[in-house]
């Protein structure tokens, strides 16, 4: 039998109050646990039991059923048949569904960052449009669901989640990685019109977005969806490059997310915390930057409005940045007057890049002969003098 011994459980087992989550599958799971180390194994027993009976298809639970079951019998340590059979597909599932308990107890601790009240460092400035974020963790196997109310971030989902076979950094179609990036939901579709790999439902995101076509990354399809209905879960790499999670979780998730509002999803290696308010400066900082964009667009004044451009490295869906500044150059001098609005504005780091950010806002535009109103987005990024330029502007 591929199980392991007792010792594993008591090393890593940890003390979760349950009051901090919901009464459901993984606050239980930590609670079983907790008994094991702290009460006694007939009573993880016992709970462990229920929680089967309650998730029948949760291979997590069974397998612990039975490493709880071995341990007490005194069965050979799984290790050294993992010698033995190095390449064993059994072995290396059970590896990765004991990943998955680990990165769970790991998650699931009263200091954890979220529970501190820290927010994820990626989240600059949410627009009050938007209700949502969605964050990913894709190093630690969760995803953080996040509700604004006036611009203040309040933690509504903590879930664990499976991405790519290979792990992260998507390149190539069909390389089962996960993205790292910025990117919004779609669409939402329902299972009815699903396999049944997809589980309750899924919502596509934008990959690949303007940045990752930039840097010659390929692929398609990459969704949030939930899990086959015969399996409550999956390991954490597990996913052909999807962030799946179990089928109750997703529903929990469904309600909170605004195709029209175009939720936010911030895929990131892994998370940097920070406390709200240090990101008062940060936040501040760029949306003086965007005001100053808009002041030298509405003077006209081509070489002010321009310096804001990276020279070398800007592109637009159909300009380069030779071509961009003769248009706006030809544009700004038959107009008489310029006025600019932004509105709705979230500013987001961007996660694997370097000193980039990505701007998303509503764009009101006015002059002596035209008035429009467009959703844009642009990427700011630090060159080598140390300003911040524009490398990419477009629809969003």
């Amino acid at each position: 039998m591929f199980l392991i011994p007792l010792r594993y459980f008591v090393s890593i087992a940890c003390i979760v109050p349950l009051s901090l989550y919901a009464e459901s599958f993984e606050p239980r799971l930590i609670d079983s646990l907790n008994a094991l180390q702290y009460q006694s194994e007939s009573i993880s027993e016992s709970k462990i039991s229920a929680l089967i009976a309650d998730y029948p298809n949760s291979q997590t639970a069974h397998l612990m059923m039975a490493d709880l079951l071995a341990a007490r019998a005194g069965v050979i340590d799984p290790y050294t048949l993992r010698e033995k059979y190095p390449e064993s597909t059994s072995l290396r599932q059970l590896d990765g569904l004991r990943d998955e308990m680990r990165l769970r107890w790991n998650q699931t601790t009263v200091t954890g960052p979220a529970e501190k009240g820290l927010v994820p460092a990626s989240i600059i400035q949410l627009a009050p449009n938007r209700n949502t974020v969605v964050v990913v963790d894709a190093a630690n196997a969760r995803l953080y669901t996040y509700k604004n109310s006036e611009g203040k971030l309040s933690l509504a989902m903590s879930n664990y989640t499976t991405i790519g076979k290979k792990g992260n950094h998507k390149r190539l179609e069909g390389d089962e990685r996960t993205p790292i990036g910025v990117y919004h939901v779609t669409r939402f579709i329902a299972d009815k019109d699903l396999p049944p790999l997809y589980g309750s439902g899924a919502f596509p995101i934008n990959y690949p977005n303007q940045h990752d076509k930039r840097m010659g990354r390929s692929g398609f399809g990459i969704w949030l969806h939930g899990t086959h209905p015969e399996s409550f879960n999956r390991v954490p790499m597990a996913s052909d490059g999807c962030v799946a999670m179990s089928n109750p979780e997703f529903n929990l998730l469904k309600p909170l997310i605004e195709p029209k509002s175009k939720t936010a999803v911030i895929i990131s290696d892994q998370l940097s915390w920070i406390r709200p308010e240090h990101l008062d400066v940060t936040r501040q900082f760029f949306n003086g930057l965007l005001q100053q964009w808009v002041t030298d667009w509405e003077s006209r004044d081509p070489e002010r409005y321009l310096s804001h451009y990276n020279e070398s490295e800007f592109f637009s869906e159909d300009y380069d940045y030779d071509s961009w500044a003769v248009r706006k150059t030809t544009v700004n001098a038959s107009k008489s007057k310029i006025d600019i609005e932004l509105g709705n504005i979230s500013l987001f780091a961007y996660p694997g890049e370097r000193d980039m950010i990505v701007a998303e806002f509503t764009q009101i535009y006015r002059s002596n002969n035209f008035e429009s109103e467009s959703d844009k987005h642009q990427y700011w990024r630090r060159d080598i003098n140390g300003d911040w330029k524009i490398t990419f502007e477009g629809a969003q």
